[in-house]
C-alpha cells in the first residue's frame, strides 16, 4: 500500500492493510465487499486516493465505538 496523504494517529499503522488486520480476519474479503458507510462502493476502490480518509475512519470508529 502507499503512504497516505492524510495525518495517520500515533497508535496506527500508515499502511492501511495492517490495520485493517487488527479487526477482520480476512482483510482482503472486506476490501471487496460493498459496503453501506461508503456509499456501496467497495473499501478497496478507494485505496490509494484521496477517499481513503473516509476507509481510515471507518476503522477508527471501529476502534474507537463511535457510533454512525
Amino acid at each position: 500500500m502507499t503512504q497516505p496523504t492524510y495525518k495517520v494517529f500515533e497508535d496506527e499503522d500508515p499502511d492501511i492493510l495492517e490495520e485493517l488486520k487488527k479487526f477482520f480476519p480476512d482483510p482482503y474479503r472486506w476490501l471487496d465487499t460493498p459496503n453501506d458507510r461508503l456509499w456501496g462502493e467497495r473499501p478497496r476502490d478507494f485505496i490509494g486516493t484521496d477517499k481513503e480518509i473516509r476507509v481510515r475512519n471507518l476503522l477508527r470508529r471501529l476502534k474507537y465505538g463511535i457510533p454512525e
